[in-house]
C-alpha cells in the first residue's frame, strides 16, 4: 500500500516564503554595483618601483652556452675537459670515460658512433681530428696466428687419470678445451666415475670423426675411485639420477626392496623385469648392496 505525504498548509506557505526570501537575496546580490578598487597612492608606486629595482641587480638564469674549440684527440685517453671542448656533452663524455674505466677501447673514428647521442652532425663535426693510437691495445710481438695459439705450451703428449683430474689438467689434452672438460666431470659426477675411458664416448662432446680416439689415448680411469650407490638405501630419485638407470627401472627396483627385503647381491636384480641382463653388468660397478 502506497505512502501519502501530509503536508500541512502553513507548511506549504513557509516553504514557498523560503524560496521568495533566497530569489530575493540572489537578485539584489547580481545586480548590486562592484566596488571599484582605488588607484594606488604615490608612496606605493614608489615602493613598488624601488622593490623592481632591487631584484634586477641579481642576474636571471641563463643557460650556459656550450663553447667549442675543435682540436685533434684520442678518446682513448682524452679527459673530461678535452672531450667537451671538441664538441661532447657532459653526459657523452661521463659515459665515454665509464666505458674505458670499464675496459672499452675506441679501435676506429666509426666505433664512436655508438657513444649515446651520438648524432650525423656532430660526428661529421669531430671526426677530422681524431685520432687514434692503436699501439694501446695491439702487442706488435702477436703475429702468430690464432690456429697456432690454441695448442700453445699448455697442450702436451700425456696420460690423464679421469676419477681425480679436474677441468685444468683435463685441458692439458690436445682436443679438450673448457668446454669439454667440464662436460667430463659433470658426467663423472653423474655416473659416480668411470670405469673405463671409453665411457666419454657417451658423452655429446662435438667432436668430429676420428678426433675421440685421439683424445681417449691420453685417458685412463681407475674403479678404485668409484663411489656406488646404496641400492638399500637409495630413493627412486637418487637412484633415478645415474645415467644408467630410468625412472621405470628405479621404481621396479624400489619395490622390489619393499616386497622382499633388503636385496643382498647383484642377483637379486634380475628379478627387476626392465632390466636385461645387459643393464645389470653394466651397472654392477655402481651398486652397493651393504645393510642399509
Amino acid at each position: 500500500m502506497k505512502k501519502r505525504w501530509n503536508v500541512k498548509r502553513s507548511q506549504w506557505l513557509g516553504i514557498l516564503v523560503l524560496i521568495i526570501i533566497i530569489a530575493a537575496v540572489e537578485t539584489v546580490i547580481y545586480f548590486a554595483p562592484r566596488p571599484v578598487p582605488a588607484p594606488p597612492t604615490s608612496e606605493q608606486v614608489d615602493s613598488l618601483k624601488q622593490t623592481k629595482q632591487q631584484y634586477s641587480k641579481f642576474p636571471r638564469f641563463q643557460r650556459k652556452k656550450t663553447v667549442y674549440n675543435p682540436h685533434t684527440f684520442d678518446p682513448n685517453t682524452a679527459d673530461s675537459i678535452t672531450l667537451t671542448e671538441v664538441g661532447f656533452r657532459d653526459w657523452q663524455a661521463h659515459n665515454i670515460l665509464k666505458y674505458r674505466a670499464a675496459g672499452g677501447k675506441y679501435k676506429t673514428k666509426e666505433s664512436l658512433k655508438r657513444v649515446y647521442g651520438m648524432t650525423d652532425s656532430l660526428y661529421n663535426i669531430i671526426e677530422p681530428y681524431v685520432e687514434i693510437d692503436s699501439s694501446l691495445w695491439i702487442n706488435p710481438s702477436d703475429t702468430v696466428k690464432a690456429d697456432t695459439l690454441r695448442y700453445h705450451s699448455n697442450k702436451r703428449d700425456t696420460i690423464i687419470e679421469l676419477n681425480s683430474a679436474d677441468t685444468t689438467t683435463l685441458q692439458y689434452i690436445r682436443g679438450i678445451g673448457s668446454y669439454r672438460a667440464m662436460k667430463i666431470i659433470t658426467y663423472r659426477d653423474e655416473l659416480g666415475g668411470y670405469v673405463s675411458a671409453e665411457q666419454i664416448r657417451e658423452i655429446d662432446l662435438k667432436t668430429k670423426q676420428g678426433e675421440i680416439d685421439s683424445i681417449l689415448i691420453h685417458l685412463t680411469a681407475c674403479r678404485d675411485s668409484i663411489h656406488p650407490i646404496n641400492v638399500n638405501r637409495a630413493s627412486v630419485r637418487r637412484l633415478t639420477k645415474h645415467p644408467y638407470i630410468s625412472y621405470q627401472q628405479a621404481c621396479d627396483i624400489y619395490d622390489l626392496r619393499r616386497s622382499r627385503g633388503r636385496l643382498r647381491n647383484l642377483n637379486s636384480l634380475q628379478h627387476v623385469k626392465s632390466l636385461t641382463t645387459t643393464d645389470i653388468e653394466r651397472l654392477e660397478p655402481y651398486l652397493s648392496f651393504s645393510e642399509p
